[in-house]
C-alpha cells in the first residue's frame, strides 16, 4: 500500500492550512510515494527493543508543518512473518 492510497482514503490527510487574512484549509492531491519498509526480522528482542525507541525518538522530535501539509507519517517495520507494530502519537507513552 503506498502513502497516496491511505491519503486517499482519508481526505483530511491531505490537508494543508495558510493564512489568508485567517486560517484556509487546502487539499492537495496526495504524494505518489511507498511506504518505506524497515526490515527488522533479524534482530533481537534487545536490538528491536532499541529499533522502536530509536523510531520514537527521531519521529517525535519532527513537527508537522501544517502550511506544508504531509499531515501524515508512516513506516512499514517487519519483525517477522505475524509481528505488528502499530505507533501514533497517543501510543508514545505507552512501555
Amino acid at each position: 500500500m503506498t502513502n497516496s492510497e491511505v491519503i486517499h482514503s482519508h481526505q483530511a490527510l491531505s490537508a494543508r492550512f495558510i493564512d489568508e487574512n485567517g486560517p484556509v484549509q487546502c487539499f492537495d492531491a496526495p504524494p505518489c510515494t511507498n511506504l518505506e519498509l524497515i526490515e527488522a526480522s533479524h534482530l533481537t528482542s534487545s536490538e528491536a527493543d532499541e529499533l522502536i525507541a530509536q523510531l520514537r525518538r527521531t519521529v517525535l522530535k519532527d513537527n508537522f508543518d501544517f502550511a506544508q501539509g504531509r499531515l501524515f507519517r508512516a513506516r512499514v517495520v517487519r519483525f517477522g512473518p505475524i509481528n505488528h507494530l502499530i505507533f501514533d502519537h497517543r501510543s508514545r507513552n505507552c512501555p
